[in-house]
């Protein structure tokens, strides 16, 4: 019974350190998400304690973080992500996953330029039911969230419109 805990504790702290980046990056955008103030990833490494509560805090925080960017997110950009990952050949839920990381990317880029937002009409993101499919969901988007074809997408939106392909 303790070998099970102590796997089960190790697997949440490597999820919970795998997640830092994305909670990291939107989060400093909407700092009104955090509960807590922010801690250096050297420290989340170090600290053993209350590794689920923060685990499940953290996935709260990254979702609210990017129904917070919704805001900088209308419906022609949630059209144009999702379009840009299907002509790079990614379909059902894989895509899905894609276009929600390349809108989050341009939103956060939105936000952080200081542009008005313009959608008032909240489009929940995806997630999971449970912590255990939230933390599945959330790892798949942050590896979107960071890929080549996420940054592409989000760098095309920094360009004028004139300028785009």
């Amino acid at each position: 019974m303790y070998l099970g805990k102590a796997r089960a504790c190790r697997a949440e702290r490597r999820v919970l350190l795998r997640l830092y980046p994305l909670w990291h990056d939107l989060t400093e955008t909407v700092a009104s998400v955090r509960l807590d103030p922010p801690r250096g990833l050297a420290t989340e490494r170090l600290d053993p304690r209350n590794i689920h509560g923060r685990l499940y805090r953290r996935t709260i925080e990254i979702r609210d973080a990017a129904l917070a960017l919704s805001d900088y997110a209308p419906a022609g950009l949630r059209e144009r992500a999702r379009q840009h990952v299907e002509t790079r050949g990614l379909f059902g839920s894989q895509a899905l996953v894609t276009a929600e990381a390349c809108w989050i990317a341009a939103a956060r880029r939105s936000k952080l330029r200081g542009d008005t937002p313009t959608n008032k009409e909240h489009q929940p993101a995806g997630g999971g039911r449970d912590l255990h499919s939230e933390i599945t969901a959330l790892t798949q988007l942050s590896d979107a969230y960071y890929s080549d074809l996420t940054r592409e997408f989000a760098d095309a939106c920094d360009r004028p419109l004139e300028t785009q392909p």
